[in-house]
């Protein structure tokens, strides 16, 4: 985590994001995929961004 600058995380289903708590106990910043229980972790404009699913052009953005 001490390398990385943005966590981008886009999986398709996810059981619980571990490594997106991680991420944000290390002060980085996360996007991620608006699936699964992903959007119990992140809260989009607050403690990161949640994208939809396979939408290139939102994650780019």
């Amino acid at each position: 985590m001490k390398t990385i600058d943005v966590l981008l995380t886009l999986s398709l289903w996810e059981g619980f994001g571990i490594v997106l708590i991680e991420a944000m106990a290390s002060g980085k910043p996360c996007v991620a995929a608006n699936t699964s229980s992903i959007p119990e972790i992140v809260e989009d404009g607050v403690n990161g961004f949640l994208v939809p699913p396979k939408d290139s052009q939102a994650i780019a953005k």
